[in-house]
């Protein structure tokens, strides 16, 4: 028996370890870098979700902030008024088919045509109105308000008026027929924009909550030499932009919207 020779190992028989430790080491440097694209990717991706949502948030806040200043001081009924029963000339009290929304001092017109006249309400009961008529009416004459307050958006020179933290507006706001006064609310300490709703009759005013923010990092206006001190003195130049053009000043930062007030 003729012992058998060991055959020489070819060049294709494997890899040394050599090879296998700078081939997992190119793997591995590879796969960092891809990996790391990836990320950059995820959280650019993440950033621009997030900006989108603030501009969204931002938007839909100044769309609104527009279209309730334009509603500010209207003066309307909740549906279509008549008298419940006749009234004579002189100072009478009269039922109507609803007196709600209805206030002292409110103007309304009384009929059609010829016979129609403008009264002022001088008291408001469950159902009725008192004001001095000129002329007779009879049952089922319509009854409605027409016109707008003056000054719908409350200035600075009244009392407890505008500020230039707060914007303060009433009248039909929402297009519904019914009083309401809103208040817009800069809190600067804790960087909301708040928007604060409540009947024009409410006895008292709510603090604002979690579920009225229309906007965070509301920051204060960057030319202010001290920050959380106002520009102007009341009603500054800011809330006045805003009645003019419907429209908050807006600076967009690198990962911050800010809105300012003051």
């Amino acid at each position: 028996m003729t012992p058998s020779t060991p055959r020489a190992l070819s060049a294709e028989s494997g890899f040394s370890l050599i090879e296998v430790m700078v081939t997992t080491g190119i793997l591995m440097v590879v796969s960092a870098v891809v990996m790391s694209g990836v990320l950059s990717m995820a959280q650019l991706n993440s950033t621009v979700t997030n900006r989108a949502q603030m501009f969204a948030g931002v938007r839909n806040a100044t769309a609104l902030l527009q279209q309730e200043v334009g509603q500010a001081g209207r003066v309307t009924l909740p549906g279509a008024a008549t008298l419940s029963a006749a009234v004579a000339p002189g100072a009478n009290t009269v039922n109507v088919s609803f007196s709600s929304n209805m206030f002292v001092g409110e103007n309304v017109t009384i009929g059609t045509g010829d016979a129609a006249e403008t009264v002022t309400v001088t008291a408001v009961g469950g159902g009725s109105i008192t004001a001095t008529f000129t002329s007779a009416h009879a049952n089922n004459d319509p009854v409605s308000a027409e016109g707008a307050f003056s000054a719908g958006v409350i200035p600075p020179t009244v009392a407890n008026g505008s500020t230039d933290w707060k914007l303060k507006i009433f009248g039909d706001i929402n297009s519904n027929g019914s009083m309401v006064y809103v208040e817009y609310f800069c809190d600067i300490a804790n960087g909301r924009l708040y928007r604060n709703q409540m009947a024009w009759n409410a006895g008292a005013k709510a603090a604002p909550t979690v579920d009225q923010i229309l906007v965070e990092n509301v920051q204060a206006n960057p030319g202010n030499a001290t920050p959380g001190t106002p520009v102007n003195s009341l009603f500054s130049s800011r809330w006045q932009a805003t009645q003019r053009a419907a429209t908050a000043p807006l600076l967009s930062g690198p990962r911050v919207i800010f809105i300012t007030c003051g």
